[in-house]
């Protein structure tokens, strides 16, 4: 799941020539972070809509 995650996140950018500042960068790691946290948990009662 962090591996398609990241794909995604790289995928979203690259069209756009990248990512032009580092706090942007940053942001995109803690949300990820936050993905990959959140769905991973055991008791998680979040659902993915696809």
């Amino acid at each position: 799941m962090a591996y398609d995650l990241s794909v995604g996140l790289v995928a979203n950018t690259h069209p756009q020539g990248g990512i032009g500042a580092s706090n942007t960068a940053e942001k995109y790691v803690v949300a990820l972070h936050r993905m990959v946290t959140t769905l991973s948990e055991p008791d998680s009662t979040v659902r993915l809509g696809i």
